[in-house]
């Protein structure tokens, strides 16, 4: 009788613990820096003031923040005019 207890005690606390790491993968927003709205983290631009939020490191190709100065991954300058997906993203 105490396993089954138990058994059903472990399962209530995985099922706890399961549901609050899915609610921290919703929750996944940031602000933007230069409107500070709410936006998805993944977000390349912001939908509200069209700004760029990432993009592709120079050096590396990894996505860093638009307005860092150096890649934390490779630890390269980068040049802050160009986006993910180059000069000009209207086309894409």
């Amino acid at each position: 009788m105490i396993i089954v207890q138990y058994i059903i005690l472990l399962t209530l606390i995985y099922l706890v613990l399961k549901n609050k790491d899915k609610s921290k993968l919703k929750d996944e927003k940031e602000k933007c820096v230069y409107c500070g709205n709410r936006i998805d983290s993944n977000f390349l631009y912001c939908p509200y003031c069209q700004e760029t939020i990432k993009k592709k490191c120079d050096s590396c190709g990894k996505l860093i923040y638009s307005d860092w100065r150096l890649c934390p991954y490779c630890e390269k300058e980068n040049n802050k005019e160009e986006s993910y997906y180059g000069a000009n993203r209207n086309n894409y």
